[in-house]
């Protein structure tokens, strides 16, 4: 996961079977806030491309937090 201002951080997940999911919680580090009060990030999925799949488009999102209550 990497987020603006910040960096990269790996994290732990389960293994995932195909067409389940995963819900790993990752809190936003204060550095990331932009002045507007968003933290922008993207989360990357097997990013050494070690699992072979049909499908290797859909191993990123993006998107934003909302305003900081720090």
């Amino acid at each position: 996961m990497e987020f603006d201002n910040e960096g990269g951080v790996d994290l732990p997940v389960p293994t995932v079977a195909p067409g389940t999911e995963a819900i790993v919680e990752v809190p936003p580090p204060p550095a990331c806030y932009d002045a507007s009060g968003n933290c922008h990030f993207t989360i990357g999925v097997d990013v050494t491309n070690a699992v072979t799949e049909s499908n290797e488009t859909n191993n990123n999102a993006e998107g934003v937090c909302g305003a900081s209550i720090l």
